[in-house]
């Protein structure tokens, strides 16, 4: 199926501004025209997997192991394309962990040109982060996501066009946490682009100063924090409680522009 959604990330220089701004919108039971419902809380973990070359993320692609509260997920993520500036449409597959599942991804990954090693028969029955290893698939990242989901309704109240996701994303880069504050609006049931759009920009109208369109994914801005961290530059970037500030973003945004113009 394709995934259509938008990205905000909370961003200002003043760490008591992107709070607010957060409890602002979890309180919101409006957007514009668009009645919100209140969701659920979801403890996320993903695990990121690719081969030694970095194949897939260099393609676009990604290939993840998600446990969500007590479900086990697998899925695999095409290259996106940027409807604009923060809106995305991309293929997803996400299936629940299990033989079938399994199959389906690595026909997928080996359609990319992925070398895998051959399958155990067992392999399925083992834990799926040992599983993809034995398949010669390496980690390349893990993040811890404690997100807040909200349903939107059409104006009318008829149907459910899409989700909106507080996300709180905390990265472990070299054992110590950065954090990560994002908003993401995904089409649902009978949403379309339109209304991806509609919300987004009623959002952006609400919080001018905090909320900033992010087109990269969460995978590619954690590489990024590695990179600013490798290069000794992170610590200037963040507040107290390790989140990013506006000037981390923008180091952030100035090296992932250049990594996807390289990449197109």
């Amino acid at each position: 199926m394709n995934e259509i959604e938008s990205t905000l990330i909370i961003a200002n220089d003043r760490s008591q501004i992107n709070i607010d701004t957060i409890d602002k919108i979890i309180a919101l039971e409006r957007v514009g025209q668009y009645p919100i419902i209140q969701g659920r809380f979801i403890s996320i973990t993903d695990s990121y997997y690719d081969d030694i070359n970095t194949s897939l993320h260099r393609s676009g692609c990604s290939l993840r192991i998600r446990q969500s509260n007590q479900d086990i997920l697998i899925t695999l993520k095409g290259s996106p394309e940027y409807v604009d500036n923060e809106i995305t449409n991309k293929v997803e597959i996400e299936r629940p962990w299990s033989p079938d599942s399994l199959s389906e991804i690595t026909g997928e990954l080996k359609k990319e040109g992925l070398q895998l090693k051959p399958t155990p028969d067992n392999i399925s029955s083992l834990d799926p982060h040992i599983a993809l290893q034995i398949l010669g698939l390496q980690l390349i990242q893990t993040r811890l996501n404690d997100r807040l989901t909200k349903t939107i309704l059409s104006p009318y109240r008829s149907n459910v066009v899409a989700e909106m996701a507080i996300d709180h994303v905390t990265y472990n880069i070299d054992t110590e946490p950065v954090k990560h504050n994002e908003i993401e609006i995904e089409a649902k049931k009978s949403g379309n682009i339109s209304d991806v759009q509609n919300i987004t920009n009623e959002l952006k109208l609400l919080y001018p100063q905090t909320l900033c369109p992010w087109k990269f994914g969460k995978l590619s801005t954690g590489m990024a924090i590695d990179s600013l961290y490798k290069n000794n530059h992170l610590e200037g970037f963040l507040f107290e409680d390790r989140s990013l500030n506006k000037s981390g973003y923008n180091a952030l945004h100035e090296i992932l522009s250049l990594v996807h113009e390289d990449t197109r």
